[in-house]
């Protein structure tokens, strides 16, 4: 998937993937959440997430009822070290934040 946001381009084929966080074993329920965590080689920070209809991700039509939603969320270092601690990738963690272990 790709997007431009704010000028600048973000794309899951050609950014590094550093962490996924799911809830839900199916895209097909209607809770399911998908949040994939990437760095650009401009080493700029991105989520790619997905939701199913009463996830916090859901869009809604015209008439006010939920579908399902996708899109591209950019983060600061700060928010993707905290997504990283949160979902426990101390390996990302090592690599991109090691001026940040204690």
């Amino acid at each position: 998937m790709k997007t431009k946001i704010n000028g600048k381009t973000y794309n899951t084929e050609t950014a590094k993937l550093l962490g996924s966080y799911r809830v839900g074993s199916s895209f097909d329920s209607i809770s399911y959440l998908s949040e994939d965590l990437y760095i650009t080689r401009k080493k700029e920070f991105f989520i790619y997430y997905r939701g199913g209809m009463l996830s916090i991700y859901a869009k809604y039509n015209n008439d006010g009822f939920p579908r399902d939603g996708f899109g591209f969320k950019v983060l600061t270092p700060d928010e993707a070290f905290d997504w990283l601690k949160k979902h426990n990738r101390k390996d990302a963690i090592e690599n991109y934040f090691s001026e940040k272990i204690k």
